[in-house]
């Protein structure tokens, strides 16, 4: 719920009965998004529709988002912005935490979190095993949940060589077993005429390693490396899609602190390989291999007391599509204590990858492999903000910012129909173009926080004639919430979201809806009891119309733009030690 509450951010479901998700920013598509863990790339590409299934969150220290231009320099791939998943670290202290969840939707979950520091060795420690019993919140006879059992392993040694040097090794394995679509087919009564089910079988093994060196005069040298191993099979009656997805990611970067400049250098590799398992003598195998070699430079210096300029540049050369070059640059203005501005500008890419959210929908089915004549995507982009704080007397502090986006994507990818079966993808020869604005207001009195947060997003394709609007954006969304913490104590909370009305891809118009949910947490000591009410009006896409159309042996679905399961309750006990 994290990602779904922030302003600007819209965490979409591409099936109807597996909850397979994507992140969209700034109304952009899922894979203009890149997701990150602790800084490095392990989400995306061929697992990005199930990366956010496997994130438990009880090791997350935080969740930063970075949108627009800004996220450019991180590369192909993050031209509508980045998420990063940054994970706990040891502390002098030995921490140790334990959460059993029990949800009215039938869901149980049980994590641990374990770390602690030595002299010179730190340690965290992440186990999280998920059941999940099919749930049909409507009775309409398929799921709007997926059976599901999934578990993570996530260890991590900290080494700190010596009092300037550290060495990170971790490893995390995850594996899931997802099977939705028809409640009589998943508990074994399948019939002809009750047949149909979507299931997702994946494991992911992610390797990460990371050397950092402080140097003489506050400069640091740091080298990271991931490596990660994806394997899905997905399948649906006389169909499946199935494939192993390897990437390795290597990065090398210098900090230097020059009097008034804070420079970086650096230098990364990227292999990205999927191979389709499928017998080698078929046509239109869907393989995909992505070799990126890429240098950056960027550099954060004070003109004058009240501006500053971080200026970046990045050059990448990505095999069978040529060089990219990505300049950006970050003007902040302090007028004063109070009240500060920002300009942003930068330029992005993306390349052409079957990988993108309606080819998800499908399952791949009847798909064609990318071709030799398609353009990597393009983007320019740029964000203007204002931020103004202040308090009023000793116990009422406030923010506010104003922020304006603006984002042109070239030589867009699409999917269209290609004679009577197949489906292919073809660069457009109009954008995309997504402007609009985000409002964001935080108020503090004593124990009470109250978040505010209000989207306008205009996106249209301007390779599509008469309604070019894009499918699943809606104009306007309104996020708040009310929080009340005393730390230690307890904590409790209310939240309402609006959408207003979007169309589909059949230029229908949904309906608006409202979200809301209540959340509160006792704390007893060491032991805290919470308790969750999400979504507790009930909306769901299932109120407004039918989601599962027949003939029900080989059903078609609705486009998901709203939630399907419903109201949801949730409870537990949370144990530190």
């Amino acid at each position: 719920m994290v990602l779904n509450e922030s302003i600007g951010i819209k965490v979409q479901q591409t099936s109807a009965t597996a909850y397979t998700q994507s992140i969209r920013i700034q109304g952009l598509d899922g894979r203009y998004t890149q997701m990150l863990k602790d800084g490095l790339p392990v989400y995306g590409g061929f697992s990005g529709s199930l990366s956010l299934l496997d994130i438990p969150p009880l090791d997350l220290k935080q969740v930063e988002i970075i949108k627009g231009p800004s996220a450019t320099f991180y590369g192909g791939g993050a031209i509508a912005g980045v998420v990063n998943f940054i994970s706990k670290e040891p502390e002098d202290t030995r921490q140790t935490t334990l959460i059993l969840n029990q949800t009215s939707a039938l869901g149980t979950d049980i994590s641990l979190f374990d770390s602690s520091q030595f002299d010179r060795l730190g340690y965290t420690f992440l186990g999280s095993f998920n059941y999940q019993r099919e749930y049909d919140v409507d009775d309409d006879g398929f799921t709007e949940l997926p059976r599901t059992r999934s578990f993570n392993l996530s260890p991590k040694l900290f080494f700190q060589i010596d009092d300037k040097t550290r060495f990170v090794a971790g490893n995390s394995v995850s594996y899931q077993n997802r099977t939705g679509g028809d409640v009589s087919v998943i508990r074994g009564r399948a019939d002809e005429e009750r047949r149909y089910f979507e299931s997702n079988h994946s494991f992911r093994n992610i390797t990460t390693l990371q050397f950092d060196r402080e140097l003489e005069g506050g400069g640091r040298f740091a080298v990271r490396q991931s490596l990660i191993l994806f394997d899905r099979k997905s399948e649906i009656p006389d169909y499946q899609f199935k494939g192993r997805q390897l990437n390795s990611y290597s990065d090398v970067s210098y900090i230097a602190p020059l009097k008034k400049h804070a420079l970086v250098i650096g230098a990364n590799a990227v292999y990205d390989r999927f191979r389709e398992d499928r017998d080698r003598t078929v046509l239109n195998l869907r393989n995909e291999t992505r070799t990126t070699f890429g240098g950056y430079l960027q550099d954060n210096f004070s003109l004058t007391d009240k501006l500053s300029l971080e200026a970046g540049f990045r050059l990448d050369h990505l095999r069978d599509y040529g060089v990219f070059a990505l300049p950006r640059a970050s003007l902040l203005y302090r007028f004063n204590e109070h009240l500060s501005s920002r300009v942003n500008f930068g330029l992005g890419y993306k390349a052409p990858s079957i990988f993108t959210e309606n080819a998800e929908v499908l399952l791949f089915q009847n798909v064609l492999p990318i071709g030799n004549g398609l353009k990597a995507e393009r983007s320019r982009g740029g964000t203007f903000d204002i931020n103004y704080k202040n308090s009023i007397g000793d116990k009422i502090s406030y923010s506010i910012n104003q922020m304006f986006f603006h984002t042109v994507i070239d030589n867009p990818l699409i999917l269209e129909p290609i004679g009577r079966d197949s489906l292919g993808f073809r660069t457009a020869a109009e954008p995309i173009v997504s402007s609009g604005f985000e409002t964001n207001g935080r108020f503090v009195y004593g124990l009470a926080r109250v978040f505010i947060g209000y989207t306008y997003t205009d996106a249209k394709a301007q390779y599509l004639s008469g309604n070019q609007i894009l499918p699943l954006v809606a104009k306007s969304r309104l996020n708040s919430a009310f929080l009340l913490e005393k730390e230690d104590a307890f904590k409790a909370g209310f939240e309402a979201y609006y959408t207003s009305r979007q169309y589909l891809t059949d230029r229908t118009r949904t309906e608006p809806y409202w979200v809301l949910g209540i959340f509160a947490e006792k704390m007893f000591g060491k032991m805290s009891v919470f308790f969750n009410a999400e979504n507790i009006t009930d909306t769901r896409q299932g109120r407004f119309g039918p989601v599962v159309f027949p003939p029900f042996r080989n059903p078609t679905f609705s486009e998901i733009y709203t939630h399907i399961e419903g109201r949801i309750f949730n409870g537990g006990v949370k144990l530190r030690f």
